[in-house]
Parts: structure tokens; sequence; C-alpha cells
């Protein structure tokens, strides 16, 4: 069954049962910051949100591909985030990991090696400021993430819940 089939079919029969449907969606591009660009992630976007008859769930990881610097990371999730609450899914929650623990990208071409947990350190900065608390739902602690899973909630704000990805 071709992949777009295959995702409005289980979306349509999760929504039949009224299961939450969730969907693990990175941020594939490896710059979004010019209207071209922009315009390219939307079209992809557009392809894959028409074919869901459900969403309840957006899941944007920090990693694979990773390495993104964390305010980077987190002006796609929010540019991403507004597009498909606008256009599609108003009620969805967005959540992200981290998932800096290895230091290079190559999906992204990001061959620059960074120290992990210093990346992981700028994502959790992030995370405490408001822009970022207002179009996040909450956090997911996942595979190459920095610390143990005590002291990443530690690290969280509050108003964040977690959720623990294996």
């Amino acid at each position: 069954i071709p992949w777009l089939d295959m995702l409005t079919s289980v979306s349509s029969y999760c929504d039949s049962l009224d299961i939450n449907v969730s969907m693990w969606y990175p941020a594939f591009f490896k710059k979004y910051d010019t209207p071209e660009l922009l315009s390219v992630a939307q079209e992809h976007w557009d392809l894959i949100f028409s074919h869901l008859p459900r969403l309840d769930v957006l899941f944007v990881p920090g990693g694979d591909p990773g390495g993104r610097p964390a305010a980077e990371l987190f002006e796609v999730v929010e540019v991403q985030a507004k597009y498909m609450r606008e256009k599609y899914f108003p009620d969805a929650e967005v959540w992200v990991s981290s998932q800096y623990g290895l230091s290079v990208s190559v999906d992204l071409g990001l061959d620059e090696p960074w120290v992990p947990l210093v990346q992981e350190q700028q994502w959790m900065q992030e995370l405490r400021t408001e822009r970022v608390q207002s179009f996040l739902t909450g956090v997911v602690y996942g595979p190459w993430s920095c610390v143990p899973i005590h002291e990443f909630r530690a690290q969280i704000p509050e108003v964040l819940p977690l959720r623990n990805y294996p």
C-alpha cells in the first residue's frame, strides 16, 4: 500500500475507534529561513496533513535528523505548529524531544561536531521561554538524551508535561 494511503487508512481507522492519532514528524529540511524554502516545507506539510482525517499529537524529534541548534529547532517547530493548527488540526498537541546525544548530523549536513550536553542545555533554556511554552504541549525524553530521566525532568519547566519515548 502506498505510504500516503497508509497514513490515511491508519488515521481513519483510529478515528473510527476514537483512538488518538500521534505522528512522529521531524524537521526534515536543512533550512527554513527563506520564503522559498518555507514554501517547499509547507507543500510537504500540506501533502502529509491533508491525507490525515485525524491528528491529535504531532511529535517533532530534536534528533533523527538532529543537531539543529535549539533556537533554530524551536523556530521551525513553532512555524510548523502554527501552520498545522491554522490549516488542519486546531486542537493538535505538539511535543518535542532533545536527542542531542550524537555529536554530528549527517542527515542535515551538520558535520561540525558539537558537545551534546551543551546542545541539550541550550534546548532546556529555550523551554523556559514564554514563546516556546505558548505553542508547545509537552516534552519527550527520548533516545540520545544526555542525562538520566530524573535529571531531565528536574530541568524542564513544571508547566510542561514529560513523556518517555522508548
